[in-house]
């Protein structure tokens, strides 16, 4: 799988939520897990992105930290995609979760 099949998924899982009624605990429950899937293969893809990153920051030409940084954020941009998108389905897991225990006190 790669990162723009796990950005699509999470699209998916959001747009149904959207529309979901919040009655139908079962469906809450599986897009909670697709989220939580797709968290982890973030994960994963950050680790890559961030040791890329490392090697574009370490073999920089920069003579300061802030020059190096910038050096390998341009080189491997998509550690910053994944880093907000990590954040973004966070939320999105939190709120399910707090859906589905309201259900559950309900």
């Amino acid at each position: 799988m790669n990162l723009e099949e796990v950005l699509k998924r999470i699209r998916e899982a959001r747009d149904k939520y959207d529309t979901l009624k919040l009655s139908l605990v079962p469906d809450q429950m599986e897009i909670l897990r697709e989220l939580s899937v797709c968290y982890s293969f973030l994960s994963d893809f950050r680790i890559d992105a961030k040791e890329e990153h490392n090697n574009f920051y370490f073999q920089s030409n920069g003579k300061s930290h802030a020059s190096k940084e910038r050096e390998a954020d341009k080189q491997c941009p998509e550690l910053y995609l994944i880093r907000r998108s990590m954040e973004s389905t966070k939320v999105l897991i939190e709120a399910v979760r707090s859906t589905l225990s309201g259900a559950k006190n309900a």
